[in-house]
């Protein structure tokens, strides 16, 4: 009997232990199959990341050149804006220096006009009134001169009187051109205003009045000369 049971156990322990080895081979084989599987997990996420990464990097990149072109654009607008400033100015130096030539212009014609007469009319009197640096206003002094030859004036009706006012070198030709000329013509003014015919002054700006260049030269030359001529028997 019991070398029949053991013959009957046999095979069945075979089998169980078939069965274990069986179970035991699938795990080792689920858990090499795992590993694999994370690992190309875990590789195919660092590929991901990389991937990521450089899109980041790109996107960086396409961000500094957008950066670049606005900044780009600004400055072609400042440049624009700069060029039709730089159109106006020019177009205003043109106009300055058209307007003058045309001040030259005109003290060349009165110029001529007083050369032309120089020899009709003799010099009877010269006398000069001063003015501030850049000023064209008269002072007391100023009028108090000019009262006196008013005066002189009147009394001989004969007489007519060239205004040639002056400035020092101080400042541009065409700004001492202007001076000058306001500086004449605040003493025609004050002429007329006192009694003298327009008809018997003559009177021109002739600007920068050339000196040594010390103070006192440049102080003499912001002056009116006023010249009292008489006409030729």
């Amino acid at each position: 009997m019991r070398q029949t049971a053991v013959m009957l156990l046999g095979p069945t322990l075979a089998v169980l232990l078939t069965g274990c080895a069986t179970k035991d081979f699938v795990r080792e084989m689920v858990s090499k199959s795992e590993v694999t599987l994370d690992a190309k997990i875990g590789e195919q996420g660092k590929r991901v990341d990389e991937q990521a990464q450089r899109i980041d990097e790109q996107a960086k990149t396409v961000d500094a050149h957008g950066k670049q072109l606005d900044d780009m654009g600004g400055r072609f607008t400042k440049l624009e804006t700069t060029v039709d400033e730089t159109g106006n100015i020019a177009r205003r130096a043109g106009a300055k220096a058209d307007e003058a030539a045309a001040r030259i212009d005109e003290v060349n014609t009165r110029v001529s006009h007083l050369w032309a007469n120089r020899n009709a009319r003799q010099l009877v009197e010269t006398v000069e009134v001063q003015f501030a640096f850049d000023r064209a206003d008269l002072s007391d002094g100023a009028q108090t001169t000019l009262a006196a030859l008013i005066r002189e004036l009147a009394e001989n009706p004969a007489l007519t009187v060239d205004l040639e006012g002056y400035t020092d070198r101080r400042g541009t030709p065409a700004h001492n051109v202007r001076l000058s000329e306001h500086r004449a013509a605040a003493v025609r003014r004050f002429l007329v205003g006192h009694g003298v015919e327009l008809s018997r002054i003559n009177w021109i700006g002739l600007g920068e009045l050339g000196g040594p260049g010390t103070a006192i030269d440049d102080a003499k030359s912001r002056r009116v000369t006023l010249r009292l001529m008489l006409a030729a028997q």
